[in-house]
Order: structure tokens, then sequence, then C-alpha cells
């Protein structure tokens, strides 16, 4: 018997149609609020720490900071798709998340030069699509899993996710600061 049988899944195109909107929405309020709100000490303080971490090859640092966040948005979509019928509540999680997720590309664009870029565009965007992926992928799959094992199939996801930091970090990162 297969644990993950996809054969059994009926995509839904309105929640996917719904999560696309969302995300484009979050995405021009994002933009919009970066323009017209003062950045927070906060905000700029953290595209700092995450920008040292990526040049520095703090794989310890930021693995946990993923990690923790990848749990906690990932079972937040899971728990909502697997215990009740409204799948589309996701979509408020979904768009905080794609605008704080916003704002920070932003900021690590806007104030921080060419390494803000670089970090943003090698590893925090590509981390975040993929994430975003994720979490419509277990939204969609997870009544297909064995009960067995159905509540450790976010934890595998998001260590998924983790490991593709970790790739982008350490070898496509780390090649592209040779090159340049």
């Amino acid at each position: 018997m297969r644990i993950l049988s996809l054969n059994n899944v009926k995509w839904d195109k309105n929640y996917f149609i719904w999560l696309i909107c969302t995300f484009i929405a979050a995405i021009i309020c994002g933009v919009v609020l970066y323009k017209i709100a003062n950045i927070g000490t906060f905000f700029v303080g953290y595209a700092e720490d995450y920008v040292v971490c990526v040049f520095e090859f703090n794989n310890g640092r930021l693995f946990i900071s993923h990690l923790l966040k990848e749990l906690c948005y990932i079972y937040a979509f899971f728990s909502i798709a697997y215990f009740t019928k409204f799948k589309i509540l996701t979509c408020i999680i979904a768009f905080f998340r794609t605008l704080i997720c916003v704002f920070y590309c932003a900021v690590l664009f806007g104030c921080l030069g060419f390494s803000g870029v670089m970090a943003a565009l090698i590893i925090f965007i590509p981390c975040f699509i993929a994430s975003f992926i994720t979490c419509w992928f277990v939204a969609e799959t997870c009544r297909c899993i064995n009960k067995k094992y159905v509540f450790f199939y976010p934890a595998v996801a998001a260590l998924a996710n983790c490991a593709l930091l970790l790739i982008l970090l350490n070898i496509i990162f780390r090649i592209l600061i040779v090159i340049v």
C-alpha cells in the first residue's frame, strides 16, 4: 500500500485560482505598503541579519529559523485543509505571508544594495516560492495520505523546503559568488 497516492487527488482549480489571485494581490499590496510606509528598524535589521547570514554561509541560523517558519505555515495550511472543508481560508494565511515576504524583499532590494539584491534573487525569493507551492500541495494532497503517516507529512514537506534552502545557499550561491 502506498503512503501517497496522487491518483486519488481531486485538484481543486477554484482553490488554485484563489491562491494565485491572493498571491498577486499581496504582491501589489506589499509594494504599495513599502512605498508609503516608514521602514521600521525591525525590518531593516532582519534584512541585514539575513544578508550577513547568507554571505557568511551561516547554515545553522538560517536553517533553524527557516525550519520553524516552514513548520508553522505548512501545519497551518494542513490543519485547515485536513480538518475543515474550507480550504479557501488558507488564502488569508497566504495573503499575510506573501505580504510580509514582499515587504522584506523590497527592503532587501531598496536598502541593502547589491548584496541584498543577490540574497533576495538567489535565495529568499526561490525559497518563498517553493514554500508557497509546498503549502498549496500539502493542502491539496493531505487527504490522500495514509492515516498512520498523515501528521508527519507537513514535517517532511518542511524539511524538503529547508533542504532546498541549503542547496541554494551552499551550492548555487557559492558558485555565483566565486564567478562574480
